[in-house]
């Protein structure tokens, strides 16, 4: 860290999580602590950074791989993060007390599996119903337009609360870009109550009142949009093409009076 800052190198402070920035070691430490730095599970900064690198490393082009990388990488520190707090609350270690890789694994699977795999089939299951009234035509037109955007723009975090307006801009600049009609933009918030209804999306980020202000589709779905069967990719095609923005009619009739 001080070499990086002797010879002003470009650097990021990356902060794991449960550090403190507030902390006397790194307010005394090398780096100048006004900095702003951001926390190694946080998607969004990740995506910026990943970003930032593309100037001086092939970063791929493809938005949805990138995505999906960075979201592996930060299930596995929340995992990492996760197993840290339950060796620390559920199984305090005393002084001279020897804790092995194997008992660790021991702990972390007994507290967790029966609940993720719970989840796992519950989320399946309202995936599969999804998927059922997609394949009998029973969405509206924005639960599917929705996924289009999520795919082209490899957004699978939606903002939610105060964070629907700038959500909604970001739609229609999408829909602007793709030539839509504003049914998604317009039907959004309405929306988002509908897929959390469904049990198709779940609450990734709160305010510090504990309100919404971000949800993400439930892994299932997110899953199936990074690779999109025939069928899903089919309907969502057909949408789409019904909703291209109908371009203004000319009125020809002084035009065709002309004797040329």
């Amino acid at each position: 860290m001080g070499a990086a800052w002797i010879v002003e190198n470009e650097h990021t402070i990356i902060f794991t999580p449960e550090f403190s920035p507030s902390s006397s070691e790194f307010q005394s430490g090398a780096l100048d602590p006004r900095e702003i730095g951001f926390m190694i599970n946080n998607h969004d900064r990740i995506t910026e950074f990943v970003e930032s690198l593309r100037l001086n490393f092939p970063i791929s082009k493809q938005a949805v791989f990138v995505s999906q990388k960075i979201r592996e990488f930060v299930a596995k520190i929340e995992v990492i993060s996760s197993d840290s707090y339950v060796l620390k609350v559920s199984n305090p270690i005393e002084p001279n007390t020897n804790l092995s890789i194997e008992n660790h694994s021991l702990i972390t699977s007994n507290i967790n599996s029966d609940q993720i795999d719970n989840f796992s089939k519950s989320s399946s299951i309202h995936l599969d119903k999804f998927l059922k009234e997609l394949q009998e035509g029973r969405l509206k037109n924005e639960e599917i337009l929705i996924l289009r955007y999520a795919i082209d723009t490899a957004r699978f975090n939606l903002g939610v609360g105060w964070r629907t307006t700038g959500e909604i801009e970001n739609i229609k600049t999408w829909e602007d870009v793709n030539s839509l009609n504003s049914t998604l933009s317009n039907k959004y918030d309405d929306l988002m109550r509908r897929l959390g209804f469904k049990k198709l999306t779940e609450v990734s980020e709160l305010t510090g009142y504990n309100n919404p202000r971000e949800v993400m589709f439930i892994q299932p779905l997110i899953d199936v949009l990074l690779d999109p069967p025939a069928f899903l990719y089919e309907q969502i095609e057909k949408v789409v093409s019904e909703n291209i923005q109908s371009l203004p009619v000319c009125d020809t009739t002084e035009q065709d009076d002309l004797p040329f």
